[in-house]
């Protein structure tokens, strides 16, 4: 018996897909790379970002230090 469609496949638009065309900017060092839409986003793993990234935490720790060292002072009567 035989099919009354056709089998072929047929591209429904002629457009490419998100995926291919999307730009997407690094989100600590600001360098574009290809898009991932609806994907994770993989573009703060280059070598700029990382350092960004842990200068960023570095100095946000040491904030939470000099705060939780001003509370302790509190509580022994220092300062």
């Amino acid at each position: 018996m035989g099919h009354s469609y056709n089998k072929l496949a047929k591209a429904t638009n002629a457009e490419p897909p998100v995926q291919w065309t999307d730009v997407q900017t690094h989100k600590y060092c600001g360098r574009t790379d290809r898009g991932r839409k609806g994907k994770p986003n993989k573009a703060q793993k280059c070598d700029a970002c990382m350092a960004v990234k842990a200068h960023l935490e570095k100095a946000t720790q040491r904030d939470t230090a000099a705060r939780r060292q001003e509370k302790m002072s509190w509580g022994f009567g220092e300062g």
